[in-house]
């Protein structure tokens, strides 16, 4: 069977991989720039022990590091509405 093709036979197989290829290019290529163009935003800052900025101000506010008026102010500082 396709003796008489020559290298035609095993063309049909050469064409077939390369389809393949620049398929999974253009796939490798889509999946790249999604990635690239949505990266989401960066998650709050943390103390090294992975508490949330407001913690630590409201640890330290507990235990009399700092008075009403700097904790409010921090705050503030931080975004948070003060009460």
């Amino acid at each position: 069977m396709l003796d008489g093709w020559g290298w035609m036979a095993g063309g049909f197989w050469l064409w077939l991989l390369l389809s393949l290829l620049v398929v999974l290019a253009v796939v490798a290529l889509i999946v790249a720039l999604v990635r690239a163009t949505t990266k989401g935003a960066p998650p709050p800052p943390s103390a090294p022990g992975g508490e949330h900025p407001r913690e630590i101000l409201d640890a330290r506010y507990a235990r009399g590091e700092i008075d009403r008026d700097a904790y409010l102010q921090a705050r503030r500082d931080l975004g948070d509405p003060a009460d």
